[in-house]
């Protein structure tokens, strides 16, 4: 939930972006995608989907993100599935594709 107030209150300026990095959080943010509460993967994934739809910032960290919200679209709740949907549509937003972009190339700048 802090993650969520936080990009409430600082929504694309980046203030906080860096010491979310610096401080690990984004990185424990990202191990919540495995945990074994669906609750918490499902607001796990709705924070990684905002910090990648506010600011470009947090796109390098967040690649990170991307083999465990994939493998999310396959969890049992549909509201996990919809949250990890849209944050990889937010990340892959951000790597500035188009439709006629190569799909080995999206996948190389999200590795």
């Amino acid at each position: 939930m802090t993650w969520r107030a936080c990009l409430s209150v600082d929504p694309g300026t980046g203030y906080f972006y860096e010491a979310f990095v610096r401080h690990g959080t984004l990185a424990a943010l990202i191990e919540r995608c495995s945990d074994p509460d669906r609750t918490t993967r499902k607001f796990a994934c709705f924070a990684i989907g905002n910090a990648g739809f506010h600011s470009d910032a947090l796109y390098r960290p967040l690649r990170a993100a991307i083999p465990p919200l994939v493998a999310l679209l396959a969890d049992e709740e549909d509201k996990t599935r919809a949250n990890a949907a849209a944050a990889l549509g937010n990340l892959v937003g951000r790597c500035r594709l188009t439709l006629s972009t190569p799909r080995w190339r999206c996948l190389k700048l999200s590795a």
